[in-house]
């Protein structure tokens, strides 16, 4: 697979080194973290934008609620949470779609914690192919229509199996 140069291709030369390991005030507002949650409901390894981080819990964004576009507008220079001191909740409280991944953790339920490097975090982010609404209803007509050449059997084809 390393041979395949579509696997290789646009990777940045450190991807295997977009995480290390999480010392003593390393975490800040703004950073990204990815750890596995004793006390889930619905997601156990969360990824979060760090908004918040008080003495027994860390807040924040879990991107995996967000779509690649509201990621790349956190990250990116719109509000640039990595590197934006006044990045927070009130930051983000304004806009409806954003707020409904705030999540709020127990520091004692958290494991493996990792902290990744943004500029590399959203260098990955950028490879990912997101398709235009023009190519979504051409993929999505060719399905419907490949369905309905299945299920729309007319009676000479019955007669004939």
């Amino acid at each position: 697979m390393a041979d395949d140069p579509f696997y290789a291709q646009n990777l940045p030369k450190d991807f295997g080194k977009l995480t290390k390991r999480l010392g003593p005030k390393t975490l800040t507002k703004g950073s990204i973290i990815s750890f596995k949650y004793d006390f889930f409901k619905n997601d156990p390894y969360p990824t979060i934008i760090v908004t918040s981080v008080s003495k027994d819990y860390i807040s924040g964004l879990n991107i995996h609620v967000l779509t690649f576009y509201r990621i790349k507008e956190l990250l990116g220079t719109k509000i640039n949470a990595c590197k934006n001191p006044a990045f927070g909740y009130n930051l983000v409280k304004g806009n409806g779609y954003i707020i409904k991944a705030y999540r709020k953790y127990k520091k004692v339920g958290m494991r493996s914690v990792k902290i990744f490097d943004c500029d590399a975090f959203l260098n990955i982010i950028g490879i990912t192919r997101v398709l235009t609404p023009k190519e979504a209803k051409i993929i999505r007509n060719d399905v419907s229509n490949q369905i309905n050449k299945k299920t729309n059997i007319n009676a000479d084809q019955i007669t004939r199996l």
